[in-house]
């Protein structure tokens, strides 16, 4: 799919914050509709199921969530806090100053052996 040229760059990042809200609604969607059909099409299964089995699985919920919950609070206090790290700007170089560094790190002739 091509995509036009935005001119204003606010207008392109209001563009593509919309078109992932659509892929996220539309996987939600789909994540959805296949839980759906897996309770619809749901058969006994005549298996044994050790204690063992059980607990693992309560041990991987309950790691899935205190994850989750340690990763929202580190994003929700950064967000209120207002300290999102920000890249310092580097020091300002002129062109000229560029194409000399540039032309210093290349060889004069081609490599020997």
């Amino acid at each position: 799919m091509l995509h036009k040229a935005v001119a204003n760059p606010v207008e392109g990042n209001v563009a593509r914050r919309r078109h992932a809200g659509r892929m996220a609604l539309g996987l939600l969607l789909v994540i959805g509709q296949t839980g759906g059909l897996m309770l619809m099409t749901e058969r006994a299964a005549h298996a044994y199921v050790d204690p063992g089995s059980g607990l693992l699985t309560l041990q991987m919920l309950g790691a899935s969530l205190a994850g989750g919950f340690y990763f929202l609070r580190h994003k929700l206090r950064k967000l209120v806090s207002g300290t999102a790290k920000v890249r310092p700007a580097g020091p300002a170089v002129s062109s000229s100053e560029l194409r000399t560094d540039v032309a210093a790190s290349v060889p004069d002739g081609p490599a020997r052996a």
